[in-house]
């Protein structure tokens, strides 16, 4: 395996009758963009920097309750690694990118509801 670059997105898709919704969360975050495109409207947070300091604390003051936890769980590792320092990924951290973002999201074969419990769900 050689090196990688690795980037991370925060992202809210709404439809765009509801872009006032989304201008109302990056007004309270401080940080991000909304766009829209076609029917579609997007609220984005790509600044690793913005999503250490300002999602993550404010995702782990108000823990998700559904398997998207899950998904959160394993998007702050990769936030994390990414904080740590390059965006150039090798070796271990390579493949636990590959690994964790394999199961996000609609990608998620396998949940693991144990780690629901610990949190008190």
């Amino acid at each position: 395996m050689g090196q990688y670059y690795l980037r991370i997105a925060f992202r809210i898709e709404l439809h765009k009758d509801d872009v006032e919704v989304l201008h109302k969360i990056k007004a309270y975050l401080g940080v991000g963009n909304v766009n829209t495109y076609d029917t579609r409207a997007y609220f984005c947070l790509y600044n690793v920097k913005d999503i250490v300091t300002v999602l993550l604390p404010l995702l782990d003051k108000h823990t998700l309750r559904t398997v998207k936890f899950l998904d959160y769980t394993d998007f702050k590792a990769m936030a994390l690694l990414l904080s740590q320092g390059s965006s150039r990924v090798q070796g271990e951290d390579l493949a636990l990118a590959i690994k964790t973002s394999s199961g996000m999201n609609q990608k998620r074969k396998k949940y693991d509801y144990s780690i629901l419990k610990k949190c008190g769900f």
